[in-house]
């Protein structure tokens, strides 16, 4: 046997583990911007509804150019992702005012038709932002490419929601538009999570409750980018399991919230599930 052979093996493990630490490093990093992404994406939603008239069967970008106009906002392309984070920043202030973000959020998207909030994926932003939006859970009809468009989030769908060929109720793509344009139950406590995945080895890692329903929803935001045809079979049972239990914490959220008293009675029931209390009363 090479007796440098020990000596290669160690360098490599060290190597390999460096890289693997950049990489971690990398995801965490732009896992942390996403509320911001949100917040921007979400302003520029709340416009298009204010102002922008979205129509089902006209391309969105009308309505967004629509909604601009409408605020005096100019920028050189309303569909390129910096003119519209340039937008979303000068339009913050107005939609938002002097209130409380979420609020302001929840009440503007109370009223929104649900193929609207669907196509442009505001169910993803409630959960970063931790507002309130309305039963998403309706069966609609969508193209192969509106699917497309909706998953440029945070850039705003330009095209119309049932463009391209029909999606089957029976289709790999209805789960990804599940988990990120259907289910609203906020994101338990985003930076504990990735406060909580950072530590080597965390003291009492089996106990933290919710954990390993932590890791998949990470574990399916990392996939994001990633082409769904090119997800090996372990990706797709990682986000199926992830689908089925942010489902199932749906319902059991909403169940325990609806039997729900009294504002303490509320915030017990949110410290239980490990997700922050938004403000409003028990349901």
């Amino acid at each position: 046997m090479d007796r440098n052979f020990p000596h290669r093996l160690s360098k490599i493990e060290k190597h390999v583990s460096a890289a693997l630490k950049e990489r971690k490093a990398k995801e965490k990093q732009a896992l942390r911007a996403l509320p911001l992404h949100a917040l921007r994406h979400t302003t520029a939603v709340a416009a298009i509804l204010l102002s922008g008239q979205p129509k089902i069967n006209e391309p969105l970008i009308r309505a967004w150019k629509r909604a601009l106009q409408h605020y005096g906002i100019d920028v050189n392309n309303p569909a390129r992702m910096d003119d519209q984070v340039r937008a979303a920043q000068r339009l913050l202030p107005i939609i938002i005012g002097d209130k409380e973000s979420s609020a302001r959020f929840t009440k503007i998207f109370r009223k929104a038709p649900v193929w609207f909030l669907q196509f442009t994926g505001i169910a993803t932003d409630a959960r970063f932002l931790k507002f309130q939006l309305p039963n998403l859970i309706k069966v609609l009809r969508w193209g192969s490419d509106g699917y497309k468009e909706a998953r440029r989030w945070p850039l705003l769908p330009a095209g119309t929601m049932t463009a391209g060929d029909p999606i089957p109720l029976i289709d790999g793509r209805r789960l990804w538009l599940d988990i990120n344009c259907v289910i609203t139950t906020p994101i338990p406590d985003f930076e504990d999570m990735l406060s909580r995945d950072e530590e080597e080895n965390p003291p009492h890692r089996d106990k933290v409750p919710l954990h390993d329903f932590y890791e998949d929803i990470l574990f399916t935001l990392r996939l994001d980018g990633k082409p769904e045809e090119e997800w090996s079979r372990y990706e797709k049972r990682r986000v199926r399991r992830c689908s089925e239990r942010i489902t199932s914490f749906d319902i059991e959220f909403a169940t325990a919230t609806r039997a729900a008293m009294t504002r303490s009675d509320f915030a017990r029931i949110c410290k239980k599930f490990g997700v922050h209390p938004v403000r409003r009363g028990p349901p």
